[in-house]
């Protein structure tokens, strides 16, 4: 008999749930009667019922459904990184031996279904997280193709920076002109700024919003200077921000002179602001300011 004849006997053998005999002589009995299956935190060793023919996909899943309240078109079972689908295929089929372990997707009691069984109906919706909610808005506004929508993406795209990054921005560059020439406190502590009134007796001088005023915000209203810690860090998040507000505006897909024009302008002033920023940083590094550890 053949080699490739031997492997397909050894196949067949498997799949009908008969013996076969192993590469060291050894019987290997083809039949699974227990199998683990991993739910979330939980390691279940599911008994599988004796019948004469092999025990399928469904039958597993009727155990399973049984022991975890979980409806029985709801259970999910994924083995070596593949979904298993077809209820009447033999657990062999898959490469399921004695003792595998299965991964588990589901919910005690149900939940949503999209209708994965042919011919199921999908159950009614419950109602949203709010994850969800906002994520089925957010779908919602990218498939509106109309001038209408792009317009009001673009829009909110740039009302983030404009409401808190370029602000930002602002304060940033205030932060590091105020600085003096070597900073000592580049660890972590305040950098020592000059006292207000020697600043307004020096020629020429334009009096400024430190000093007395650094605290969360002066009388006046306005944000206090940062120290040179918090410089570091603004500069990373106000980066990273301002990055992410022109990868929102380039993900617009715009279809009229309008919003081309709308989402252009609006990369220009976000990298406009980006540049500002790094040209600051580069002067306070040279100031001493070091990036965060």
């Amino acid at each position: 008999m053949s080699w490739f004849s031997n492997q397909w006997n050894k196949f067949n053998s498997t799949l009908n749930g008969d013996g076969a005999r192993g590469a060291d002589g050894g019987q290997s009995s083809g039949v699974i009667r227990r199998v683990e299956v991993v739910w979330g935190r939980e390691r279940m060793q599911i008994v599988l019922p004796k019948l004469t023919t092999p025990v399928t996909l469904g039958h597993l899943k009727q155990e399973i459904s049984s022991i975890t309240s979980i409806p029985y078109e709801q259970v999910k079972l994924i083995h070596s990184g593949l979904i298993l689908k077809d209820d009447r295929s033999a657990l062999a089929a898959y490469g399921i031996r004695e003792g595998s372990r299965l991964i588990l997707v589901g919910t005690a009691g149900g939940a949503r279904s999209e209708g994965d069984k042919v011919g199921a109906k999908a159950p009614a919706l419950g109602p949203l997280s709010v994850g969800e909610q906002k994520a089925r808005a957010k779908k919602q506004k990218e498939a509106d193709t109309s001038e209408e929508g792009l317009m009001a993406r673009i829009d909110e795209a740039l009302a983030e920076s404009r409401t808190n990054l370029f602000p930002e921005v602002e304060l940033f560059e205030r932060s590091v002109k105020a600085l003096p020439a070597s900073v000592e406190g580049a660890d972590g502590s305040p950098a020592p700024i000059p006292d207000a009134a020697a600043e307004a007796a020096a020629p020429g001088a334009t009096p400024t919003s430190h000093g007395a005023d650094a605290g969360a915000t002066n009388e006046g209203g306005s944000a206090k200077l940062m120290t040179p810690a918090e410089i570091a860090n603004s500069h990373r998040k106000t980066s990273e921000m301002l990055l992410r507000q022109l990868l929102a505006l380039d993900g617009v897909q715009v279809n009229s002179d309008t919003t081309r024009a709308a989402r252009k302008q609006g990369v220009r002033d976000v990298q406009s602001h980006l540049d500002r920023l790094d040209a600051a940083w580069s002067e306070a590094k040279a100031k001493g300011v070091r990036p965060p550890a």
